[in-house]
């Protein structure tokens, strides 16, 4: 069992809100919880397995765009667990990591420090019943012979029901029902190795030190997606953009030509981002945290990714000065090192997608996910979306 971390908030105050919560809503359910088709198990399901058994349960599942095997499905842990190798391996920037404040614990009791929390968009099943949504990983520095551990609170948000004598989840997708299958010998083969891992984690010498001893390097993720990269300007050689390089030949030409009809959505260099308008969103200063100014406090490389600009109103522009060299500047527009930046930048997305998210769109921050029910939606929430954007 694992408790801890950042469950529906990252301090006592939160912890402490989300047990009351709990004796407010006691009474009924919301639709969503009610609506839905009806989840069953039978005989049909056991096909395959070795009976009997007493096997965990662990699937494969796509995260951040990659394949990833030995994905444990545990219900008895609060959270989502990325584990270091797996996400070095996915190439992941650690810089997108945020603080967690919250350690972890074992059912032991031992304490686990984490290296951070990232929200990734992870997705389940296989065409055409695929749902996909965006959930927060913590990320452990620790031997396992796991690369993830899916807890409870992706399970929740999937609305999965867990069978693990049938080495099976289920969940719905729509008024469809779509399932995975558990990897009965990939979860035997995990069992062996985190025993040796637990086993053999340190050994005392005669000299009463602990050594620590290296675990043997074990598959982290598979291949990545193939992608097909398209030119959306034949003039242009650098508007190259990717694109799945599985999909059906007529979903595929289909997908190009709805990214070349809206081409002018993308931004290929920073001379091209407009910024959005004062009357959408403004930013403004109530309070200055400090008067320090230096590298952490203003990252311009998120700019360079792609943030469109928000602008400071004029009053406040004096209050992000600096002092330079050549003499004192100020911002026009947000230091993306301001403590509250994100927040309002979510502000403005929220308000943009307002008519889409929870549809066809999920929004966070500068991440954009259109998810489509069915492939046969896919343009249509793809041109939507492009119409948001312009």
């Amino acid at each position: 069992m694992i408790s801890g971390g950042p469950t529906d908030g990252d301090s006592c105050r939160a912890h402490k809100s989300h047990e009351r919560r709990l004796e407010i809503h006691a009474v009924g359910c919301s639709q969503e919880q009610d609506a839905g088709p009806v989840i069953s198990f039978g005989p049909q399901d056991l096909e395959g397995l070795e009976l009997p058994h007493d096997d965990a349960l662990i699937i494969k599942a796509v995260i951040a765009n990659r394949r990833v095997a030995r994905v444990f499905v545990d219900t008895g842990s609060s959270i989502n667990v990325l584990f270091i190798s797996a996400f070095e391996e996915m190439q992941i920037d650690a810089s997108e990591l945020q603080p967690v404040a919250t350690s972890l614990y074992g059912f032991t009791g031992n304490e686990v420090k984490t290296m951070g929390q990232i929200k990734l968009a992870i997705s389940l099943g296989s065409e055409p019943l695929i749902r996909t949504r965006r959930s927060t990983f913590i990320v452990v520095d620790s031997p396992s012979s796991y690369n993830v551990i899916l807890g409870r609170l992706a399970l929740h948000e999937f609305r999965v029901a867990v069978f693990i004598f049938h080495q099976k989840i289920k969940f719905p997708v729509g008024e469809q029902v779509s399932e995975v299958r558990g990897e009965q010998k990939v979860s035997r083969r995990c069992y062996i190795d985190m025993v040796k891992v637990e086993a053999h984690k340190a050994q005392r010498t005669h000299d009463g030190v602990v050594h620590a001893i290296q675990k043997e390097p074990m598959p982290i993720a598979e291949e990545p997606i193939p992608c097909e990269e398209i030119q959306l300007y034949s003039e242009r050689l650098e508007t190259l953009t990717r694109i799945a390089g599985d999909l059906p030949p007529e979903l595929k030409e289909d997908l190009i030509q709805c990214l070349i009809r809206n081409r002018d959505v993308f931004t290929w260099s920073t001379e091209e981002l407009l910024g959005v308008k004062s009357e959408v969103a403004k930013h403004r200063i109530d309070q200055l945290v400090d008067s320090t100014t230096g590298c952490e406090r203003i990252c311009m490389l998120d700019v360079y990714q792609g943030y469109h600009q928000i602008p400071l109103a004029v009053e406040d522009q004096e209050k992000v000065s600096f002092i330079t060299a050549d003499g004192t500047f100020c911002y026009t527009v947000m230091p993306f090192g301001l403590r509250n930046v994100g927040a309002t930048y979510q502000r403005m997305m929220d308000k943009i997608f307002r008519e889409q998210a929870g549809h066809n769109v999920e929004v966070y921050v500068d991440d954009i996910l259109i998810k489509s029910l069915l492939a046969a939606n896919l343009i249509a929430d793809v041109e939507e979306t492009c119409g948001t954007l312009q």
